[in-house]
């Protein structure tokens, strides 16, 4: 362990006073007992045990914390009071050590499952955790006393976590749910923010100046943004994420930071995603992020010491000779000083020479919409900052008006190019379901015809060369039904007896299952990498072990075309099975074995042959592809008739406020969620489409798999 050491006190602002006709210098202190020259960023490494930092460019890297440690994760910092916080999940430990690595304390030793991530409320000085084993959020003093329970119930893996303090609310990810709630500092009045496209969600930060929250995903190897209250989505168009895990902002230099834990690098990009670069290359498994900002230091009342002792009245008031400037600028504060007491025969007067002035322009982030599902605010939110809030390059000033932001239209030029239908890859086959693996890998089944194998192809979206060609990955005597992927893990079915394949390893070898299902048809997968998959005749099976071994689960319904998970409930699609309490939808809440009818409004035979759902996070609504047509509901209250009737509706999208449709010999159809519209067609083509995926990273556009190869429709 290193030897504790004496550090020289942070100057801040030196100024020039007059105190009856003497010179006296003000240095300006903070409570903290270290120095710091320069922003910092922190960091943990789980596979090193080390927690490490470096200057904000990446450069002066350095080992602070190297021993007794076993799986660092989550980390924060208080610069202020010169101290860093973080949680080791395998020695179940909550720890702190000075700014440098020295003096480390043990906060909390018991009680502890898996600690994950940590916050700092300054304010009350509590810090908060997450705890992955124990399904928890809790607090404690800074220095570990006086433990709570917050949140014990509704979790299941919690992960990141941050605090809005001024508005009394903390934030968490759990990529167990694969949820982001937000509930009170005192754990009352949860709320799911976020509840659909998270896959493995790791960790959050907060922008309170624009109203924004920032999340890293794990297997969807996203970044995402979205309004405080979870609205208006959007993923960054930041390229090469790979086991993204911690992030952190710096608001003030409209930077954000996050750790590629599958590549070894921390980088950083400017808040709306470009910009991109590697900070810190060459680590093992980085975890968690933070940031020590100047910035963020508080302004202190001043101390001072008479240098010399007054001897006449001066003739003049000297001017200030030197104006600092931190990084980043911090307002000047009026400050008032408070003299330390003189000998009774002298009573200073004091005059302070130097009255600031200045002007707060901040400048507004553009955001750029590229891709989303869902749309974007018109303009920028234009919020009043509460009481208290501590930004980073906003100290509280006195009689200072909260900064107005504006929005600049986005003006689109005329020259605007319109999607088109283009095909991808020149081979024509038959393809059925799709879906994008991370690394921008494609994966498609294909139906066996009389001329044609069926299984599994592959190509590459990541440079999106239309006639960069289909491998034929695996090639099986029978048609795939059925695809699903997360992360590495992938599963799918084949119309036959003992129909299941898996991998583990991204595609590049599949293996057949060990349990005999009979005629497994769809895949779907809920929390914990638990897959399911909907059988023709023999109800729901789930798997925990990655497809390998398969357990049924329900008979009833029974003759199932499709399963899909939607707001942590599976949605089953039956064949008109209404022998077996189906014919229509049905639900079944993840880890439950009980399905629930939702079929009301589905009247005839066809209507209750469900091929696909939809949902539309915006207003909250599903959709419903069946044999005829397209039917709308909330989920409790009967279906409507959403058009299309008559036409055999096999799968649904829906991309920025339009629904996509793929019809059976009818190509590809389009509708706009949003007033009266009514269905267009989207493509000239009339072939059958088999499935419907938006690419939002890499193609850009609505990928359709068709009995007549794989087509692109993108700009």
């Amino acid at each position: 362990m290193k030897k504790h050491q004496q550090n020289p006190t942070v100057i801040l602002v030196f100024m020039a006073l007059t105190i009856a006709g003497s010179i006296l210098l003000v240095s300006w202190t903070t409570a903290a007992t270290q120095s710091i020259p320069v922003s910092k960023l922190y960091w943990t490494d789980k596979d090193t045990n080390k927690v490490q930092r470096a200057n904000l460019t990446g450069t002066e890297q350095e080992d602070i914390v190297t021993t007794g440690l076993s799986g660092p994760d989550g980390i924060a910092v208080d610069i202020a009071g010169g101290k860093i916080y973080w949680v080791d999940w395998d020695t179940d430990k909550i720890q702190r050590a000075n700014l440098d690595g020295t003096g480390i304390e043990d906060l909390i030793t018991a009680g502890l499952s898996v600690p994950e991530s940590i916050a700092l409320d300054l304010t009350n000085g509590k810090f908060y955790w997450t705890d992955s084993g124990n399904s928890q959020i809790r607090r404690a003093n800074l220095d570990g006393t006086s433990v709570e329970n917050l949140i014990t119930t509704g979790l299941l893996s919690p992960e990141g976590i941050a605090l809005d303090v001024a508005a009394g609310k903390m934030y968490w990810v759990d990529w167990g749910t694969d949820k982001i709630q937000r509930a009170n500092l005192d754990g009352t009045a949860v709320e799911d923010l976020v509840t659909t496209g998270l896959a493995e969600p790791q960790g959050i930060a907060l922008d309170l100046l624009h109203q924004k929250m920032y999340w890293t995903d794990a297997v969807t190897h996203l970044i995402s943004r979205a309004n405080l209250n979870g609205k208006a989505v959007e993923s960054l168009p930041i390229s090469g994420l790979a086991d993204l895990r911690g992030i952190a902002l710096d608001v003030a230099a409209a930077k954000l930071y996050w750790s590629n834990g599958g590549t070894g690098v921390i980088r950083r990009a400017n808040l709306d995603g470009t910009g991109a670069e590697d900070l810190v290359t060459g680590l093992a498994a980085p975890r968690n992020v933070a940031l020590a900002l100047i910035g963020d230091l508080p302004t202190n009342t001043p101390t001072y010491t008479p240098i010399s002792t007054p001897s006449s009245t001066p003739t003049h008031t000297p001017t200030p000779t030197y104006t600092p400037t931190l990084s980043p600028s911090p307002l000047p504060t009026t400050v008032t000083p408070t003299p330390t007491a003189l000998p009774p025969t002298f009573t200073p007067t004091l005059i302070p020479t130097f009255t600031p002035t200045f002007t707060l322009t901040p400048t507004p982030i553009l955001v750029t919409a590229t891709a989303t599902r869902t749309s974007l605010p018109t303009s920028t939110p234009t919020p009043s900052p509460p009481a208290g809030t501590r930004y980073l390059y906003l100290p509280a000033v006195a009689n200072v008006p909260p900064p107005t932001l504006t929005s600049t239209p986005t003006v689109t030029p005329s020259n605007t190019p319109t999607p088109q239908w283009r095909q991808l890859g020149t081979g024509v086959h038959n393809f059925t379901q799709m879906a994008i693996q991370d690394r921008g890998a494609l994966f498609v089944g294909a139906r066996k015809e009389k001329d044609s194998l069926g299984g599994i192809y592959q190509r590459s979206l990541q440079s999106c060369v239309l006639t960069s060609d289909f491998t034929h990955l695996l090639q099986l005597n029978d048609s795939v039904l059925g695809l699903f992927f997360a992360g590495d893990q992938g599963v799918f079915t084949v119309d036959q007896d003992q129909g299941i394949y898996y991998t583990i390893d991204g595609g590049a070898t599949w293996q057949q299952s060990q349990s005999v299902i009979r005629r497994p048809r769809s895949i779907a997968m809920g929390s914990n990498y638990r897959f399911y998959a909907g059988t023709e005749n023999a109800g729901i099976y789930f798997s925990d072990t990655g497809g390998v071994n398969w357990t049924n689960l329900t008979m009833k319904p029974r003759d199932i075309n499709v399963v899909k998970f939607i707001n942590n409930i599976l949605w089953i699609g039956d064949h008109n099975d209404t022998a077996h309490d189906g014919g229509g939808v049905s639900i079944l809440v993840d880890g439950s074995s009980n399905a629930a009818l939702r079929n009301s409004g589905l009247d005839t035979p066809t209507s209750r042959q469900i091929r696909d759902f939809a949902y539309d996070g915006n207003t909250q609504l599903y959709y419903v592809a069946t044999d005829d047509g397209v039917y709308r509901g909330d989920g409790n209250n009967p279906w409507n008739s959403f058009g299309l009737q008559g036409n055999n509706v096999l799968s649904l999208e829906v991309v920025n406020d339009i629904l996509y449709a793929g019809i059976r010999q009818g190509g590809v159809q389009q509708r706009s969620l949003r007033g009266n519209s009514e269905w267009q067609k989207a493509s000239e083509q009339d072939f059958a489409v088999s499935d419907l995926l938006y690419d939002d990273q890499y193609c850009q556009g609505l990928v359709a798999a068709t009995d007549k190869g794989m087509w692109l429709y993108a700009k």
